[in-house]
């Protein structure tokens, strides 16, 4: 799994619909207290004044799952930062009418535009896996430290580390 993380996010980041892209940093964030809306509904872009649905993921990229969950916390989990809303659409309709969806459509299927009560950024790479002495095999991939993820959560230390934006 960890292996194959690099390849995922590239696809996630060229995958997009219309000009929505920006890479975003490795991301950790917890829905609002009962919502888990990242495992059966789809996510959309909102528009910078957040009224209306600017960009949505390629069909194929709906289907990735975050690269670790671990109590209510999201590792890397496909979305579009905090601009994410979610559909009442769930992942399965969505396969099946990806092609033939509207704008308009879907701004009357959302159910949620304000969806974390915590986000993070990994923006100077502290989850990432550093393996010096793996740089010159052509097998090794970099990929995510999940066991300094789960340390981080379990000491409440998130924000210690990370760059809290919400």
């Amino acid at each position: 799994m960890k292996l194959i993380i690099p390849a995922l996010i590239l696809i996630f980041i060229n995958s997009c619909t219309r000009d929505c892209c920006e890479e975003p940093p490795m991301h950790i964030f917890k829905f609002k207290e009962g919502k888990e809306y990242l495992i059966d509904h789809v996510f959309v872009l909102l528009s910078k004044d957040r009224k209306s649905i600017s960009g949505y993921p390629d069909h194929s990229v709906i289907n990735l799952k975050a690269a670790d969950i671990y109590k209510k916390y999201y590792l890397d989990a496909p979305n579009y930062g905090l601009n994410t809303a979610y559909l009442s659409l769930t992942i399965e309709e969505f396969n099946r009418t990806w092609d033939t969806l509207q704008a308009e459509t879907m701004d009357k299927l959302l159910i949620e535009k304000d969806p974390y009560e915590e986000y993070y950024y990994n923006e100077d790479g502290y989850l990432a896996n550093h393996c010096p002495e793996c740089l010159n095999k052509d097998t090794t991939w970099s990929a995510i430290d999940t066991a300094k993820f789960h340390r981080l959560v379990d000491k409440g230390e998130l924000e210690k580390y990370l760059k809290r934006v919400k």
